[in-house]
């Protein structure tokens, strides 16, 4: 299984007030220090908000990398979130 999808299943599971979408933007990094912008390695992540109920971003970015903590030991660099 792919990370994007690896993390987009344990997002979806848990942030049940959001859309989830992952996007692999490893290729934008291609060149920087010899990397090859493959692996999945730096990933964007959108959450869109499908309810009106107010939430807290610190503590949902926290949320989100407690979540993945495996994901950032087995190569990710880089996570990008926006909350929308």
């Amino acid at each position: 299984m792919s990370r994007k999808k690896r993390i987009k299943d344990i997002l979806e599971s848990e942030l049940k007030d959001f859309k989830v979408h992952v996007e692999d933007k490893s290729h934008d990094h291609k060149g920087h220090g010899n990397f090859k912008g493959i692996g999945e390695t730096h990933i964007l992540l959108t959450l869109k908000k499908i309810n009106s109920q107010p939430i807290n971003r610190i503590n949902t970015h926290r949320l989100i990398n407690q979540l993945i903590q495996n994901e950032y030991e087995s190569g990710l660099h880089s996570l990008q979130i926006k909350i929308t």
